[in-house]
């Protein structure tokens, strides 16, 4: 599985054609300079001054790449090489996120194509289209191969139509090529294509033409003229037989679900814990100015209230993320509960007034900083402690707020914290007697933020839910002396979240 985007591309393209490359080190075939020459020339002489060229090596060898991979034009550039088998969806992935052009070309360096098809493709973009593949499954395409590899090809020949027609019965796509590797995209093409992208290698190409199926985006085949100096080992194509077993099922079921469908963007997505650092404030102002967090949950004793608050003013909805256990001498969660629980009744009459008298003081620093709460909700949940709201019910019809989080999702009850959702049951008929408002919750876990297709069809199912999310720009608690155990998996939730957005349009650069 592809991890989320460390970085997002640029969201105004400078050039008018990125060529991106990605190349298997060794490197198979003719030299790659032999490979790129014809069609540099033919984007110098149609784009001159408006194009690029990113070579992303990636592969067992890598470690050998400068010297294979060195060219003298100033307009190629070559990444940082990947180490791993068959990445070369990733590879490109890679060399996107770094590419400035309006339209997003790809070659493939083992069986490059006649340059002409770049030229031929780009104007089939100006007429519509947002994929443009060089089809070597049409009847007028052409191989230039040498004769000693005649035999092997035509076998694979057979073999990938055969692997064609069967993906073409599980799948709702039209082309006879899912493999073709020489390609062109239009840019909001590619970037829908690789925020959803989760296959790294063989299998890129297909999901690359189920994502734009799944988008509606309009696909075109030309013919093609290949160039191709050698074939597979058997050793490879057993790779790519593997790959197809486990990896066609999987896309199938991705496909099902919903994963590649554009969706809706969810209009209650609110990130908790504004001010207990400087890195948690940056993500949400960050996610606030690209339209993803519409809600800002936050901790009003904490020691960056303050912290870029005004760049956050007017972009959310704020609410009370209500603290009774960070910082506090109430103790962890479980404590609290227990000492609620099990208090004689003057004990209880004491903890009571002290949890009013907290909730006054928090409600109070929120006004002092300008920022009024129009919900609220708990840190760590505290504010489903059976009774709790019952006790505090006067106090929030006093400042206005009828709406508090109930976290219900279904989903928990697979997790470890199955017990928000039997609290949050208890807690329901509280908040109903109460007169209190709530929304359906999504509660997005570890595996949703590490997919972010998946994350993005969860979210989606119900735009009307709030989503409860914890990003963080940085992991920054250990400076800070911020004690809570979720720290690291807070950038992991912040570049996924990053992710919702450039799978529908472009967004400020953050």
């Amino acid at each position: 599985m592809l991890k989320p985007w460390d970085e997002l591309p640029a969201s105004v393209p400078s050039l008018e054609v990125s060529l991106l490359v990605a190349v298997s080190v060794p490197h198979r075939g003719r030299p790659l300079p032999q490979v790129l020459d014809p069609i540099l020339e033919l984007l110098a002489a149609r784009w001159p001054r408006s194009f690029e060229v990113i070579v992303a090596p990636y592969g067992a060898g890598v470690t050998g790449a400068e010297p294979e991979l060195r060219t003298d034009r100033a307009e190629v550039r070559v990444l940082a090489p990947m180490e791993g088998g068959d990445l070369r969806g990733a590879a490109l992935r890679h060399a996107f996120l770094r590419s400035r052009g309006r339209v997003l070309l790809t070659v493939h360096p083992e069986q490059p194509c006649d340059p002409a098809f770049f030229g031929r493709a780009y104007d089939e973009l100006g007429n519509g289209a947002e994929l443009v593949r060089a089809n070597r499954r049409i009847s007028e395409s052409r191989f230039r191969i040498p004769v000693s590899v005649l035999p092997k090809v035509y076998a694979r020949h057979r073999y990938g139509l055969a692997f064609n027609r069967m993906v073409r019965m599980l799948l709702p796509i039209e082309t006879r090529d899912t493999s073709a590797g020489n390609l062109a995209l239009s840019r909001r093409m590619a970037m829908a294509a690789f925020a959803l992208q989760s296959a790294p290698g063989f299998l890129f190409d297909l999901e690359l033409a189920l994502i734009a199926t799944d988008f509606g985006y309009a696909q075109r085949d030309l013919p093609e003229r290949l160039f191709l100096y050698e074939e597979k080992t058997v050793g490879r194509i057993a790779e790519e037989l593997e790959t197809i077993f486990f990896g066609v099922p999987r896309l199938w079921w991705r496909h099902v679900r919903g994963y590649y469908r554009e969706q809706a963007m969810p209009r209650a997505i609110t990130a908790d814990d504004w001010g207990i650092s400087p890195g948690v404030n940056r993500a949400i102002v960050a996610l606030a100015r690209a339209g993803v967090v519409r809600r800002v949950s936050m901790l009003a004793d904490a020691p960056y209230l303050t912290e870029s608050l005004d760049e956050l003013r007017g972009l959310v909805d704020t609410g009370l993320h209500f603290n009774l256990t960070h910082g506090k001498p109430f103790g962890t969660p479980a404590r609290l509960l227990f000492r609620w629980m099990t208090a004689r009744r003057s004990s209880r009459a004491a903890l009571r007034d002290a949890i009013r008298t907290e909730l006054r003081n928090q409600l109070d620093r929120l006004d002092a900083a300008g920022v009024r709460a129009s919900y609220l909700d708990g840190h760590h949940h505290i504010h489903i402690v059976p009774g709790l709201i019952a006790a505090v019910a006067d106090i929030l019809a006093e400042r206005g707020i009828r709406e508090v989080r109930l976290p219900y999702d279904p989903s928990l009850w697979f997790s470890r914290l199955a017990p928000i959702n039997l609290l949050s049951l208890i807690a329901r008929r509280s908040f109903d007697q109460q007169g209190l408002r709530y929304r359906r919750v999504v509660y997005p876990q570890r595996k949703d933020f590490r997919d972010p297709a998946r994350l993005r069809m969860r979210i989606s199912r119900d735009p009307e839910a709030e989503v409860i999310v914890h990003p963080a720009f940085e992991d920054d608690f250990a400076r800070y002396g911020v004690d809570d155990s979720y720290s690291a998996e807070r950038m992991t939730e912040f570049r996924a979240l990053r992710m919702l957005g450039p799978t529908t349009s472009y967004n400020p650069p953050l």
